[in-house]
C-alpha cells in the first residue's frame, strides 16, 4: 500500500503539540492528557491490584482464608491511603486543574547524575532548586535527548512534579537547594533541541521505549499469573486426589477449574503480547490515510467509541469502529485528517492506530 503525504524522513511533530514552547501551558497539549491519564489508570490499578494479588497467593498457601484476607484487606487499605495521600501533589486528577503546566528547557549543568540519583534544577515559583528522584535508564536517556520537562508547581509550595515528554514517567520531589553528593559529573552543555519525530517507528525512541515498556508489564504480569494459577491449581488437586476427609470438594473443584481458566487466559495474553511486539519490531513507516470521524460516544474517562471513515489510495472508503480509543490519538485525526497505521499491521485484521511520536498506539478492527 503506497504512503500518502508522508515525508521522507522526518515529520516535525510539534503542529501537534508534542513540544510546546519555553514556559508555555501545556495543558491542553494533546500527548499529555494521555500521559496523565495513563499514570492514574497505573496508580489505580497497582493500588486495588496488588493486595488482591498478595491476598490470592496467600490464600494458595494458607489452607485457612481469613488470615491472607485480613492481610489483603490491611494491605489494600494502607495502599489506597497513600494514593489518596499523594492526590493533591499528583496531576493525574483534576486536584491541579488550576495548576500551570509549564515547559522547560534543561542546559547540560541543570542535569546530574549519580550511580542512581536523578537530580535536575527547575525554577519553580517558589524558587529555583533541585528536584531528585529514581529514573530508569531509559527514562534517563530520553531526559537527555530532549533536555526538557513539563514542570508542574503550586504557588509557594517547594513540591514539584516533573514529566519527561513522551514518556508516562512522572517524578514527585521537593526542591533541595543543593545538587546530590558523589555526583558522578553534569553532562556538557548544549542548547536545547526541538525534537523531530522520525518517520520511521523503529527509529522512533518515544515509540520504542513504550512498546517495549508494555511488552515487559505485560509479560510480567502475565507470569506470575500462571504461576498463581498453577499454585491455586496444585493445593486444590491434591486435596481431590488425597480424597481426604475435612476438606468441601465442591470448593476444591471450583479451585480448580478457576486455576485451569486463569492459567490459560494468562497464555493467550502472553501470546498476543509477543504476537504484537512482533509487529512492532517490523513497522518500518507509518501509512497515512485521509479519514473523517463520523461519530463519537463516551466509552468511559478519556476514551471514545469513534466511528471514522477511511479512504484507500485506490479511492474505496471504509468505515471503521474502535472502542476505547486514548482521546489524544482521537483529537490527532480531528485535527489532522489523517489516521496513522503500522505498516506491518496494515495487511492484517487488527490496525495499530497512533501518531507519530505519540507513546500509545491503539488497535482497531477493520474489513
Amino acid at each position: 500500500m503506497p504512503h500518502t503525504d508522508l515525508p521522507d524522513h522526518t515529520i516535525d511533530a510539534r503542529s501537534l503539540g508534542y513540544v510546546p514552547s519555553d514556559g508555555a501551558l501545556v495543558r491542553d497539549t494533546p500527548f499529555l492528557t494521555d500521559v496523565l491519564r495513563q499514570t492514574r489508570r497505573s496508580s489505580l490499578w497497582w493500588a486495588w491490584g496488588a493486595p488482591v494479588f498478595a491476598l490470592l497467593a496467600l490464600g494458595a498457601l494458607v489452607d485457612d482464608l481469613w488470615f491472607p484476607a485480613l492481610l489483603a484487606l490491611v494491605g489494600l487499605l494502607l495502599r489506597w491511603g497513600w494514593v489518596l495521600w499523594r492526590l493533591p501533589y499528583h496531576p493525574k486528577l483534576a486536584a491541579v486543574a488550576d495548576v500551570p503546566i509549564r515547559s522547560v528547557p534543561l542546559a547540560g549543568d541543570d542535569i546530574v547524575l549519580t550511580r542512581w540519583v536523578t537530580a535536575v534544577r527547575v525554577d519553580a515559583p517558589a524558587g529555583a532548586g533541585w528536584a531528585y528522584g529514581l529514573f530508569p535508564r531509559a527514562h534517563r536517556k530520553l531526559l537527555l535527548r530532549h533536555r526538557r520537562v513539563h514542570l508542574v508547581a503550586r504557588p509557594g509550595s517547594r513540591r514539584v512534579l516533573l514529566l519527561i515528554p513522551g514518556s508516562l514517567a512522572v517524578l514527585g520531589a521537593r526542591l533541595r537547594d543543593a545538587p546530590p553528593a558523589r555526583a558522578r559529573g553534569a553532562h556538557p552543555s548544549a542548547p536545547p533541541r526541538d525534537h523531530l519525530v522520525s518517520a520511521v517507528p523503529a527509529s522512533d525512541e518515544v515509540f520504542s521505549l513504550w512498546v517495549r515498556a508494555a511488552a515487559r508489564n505485560t509479560l510480567v504480569l502475565a507470569g506470575l499469573a500462571v504461576a498463581l494459577g498453577a499454585a491455586v491449581g496444585t493445593s486444590s488437586l491434591l486435596p481431590l486426589l488425597d480424597s481426604r476427609p475435612g476438606g468441601d470438594p465442591i470448593w476444591n473443584v471450583l479451585g480448580l477449574l478457576a486455576a485451569v481458566a486463569s492459567v490459560l487466559w494468562s497464555l493467550q495474553v502472553a501470546r498476543t503480547t509477543v504476537r504484537l511486539r512482533r509487529r512492532y519490531r517490523r513497522a518500518r513507516a507509518w501509512v497515512s490515510l485521509p479519514a473523517r470521524v463520523d461519530a463519537l460516544d463516551v466509552d468511559g474517562p478519556g476514551r471514545y467509541t469513534i466511528t471514522a471513515t477511511v479512504w484507500h489510495p485506490d479511492g474505496r472508503a471504509e468505515q471503521i469502529c474502535a472502542s476505547g480509543t486514548p482521546v489524544d490519538l482521537v483529537a490527532a485525526v480531528v485535527d489532522t485528517g489523517r489516521l496513522w497505521i503500522l505498516d506491518s499491521t496494515v495487511a492484517g485484521s487488527m490496525w495499530a492506530v497512533g501518531v507519530p511520536g505519540h507513546p500509545v498506539v491503539a488497535l482497531v478492527g477493520h474489513g
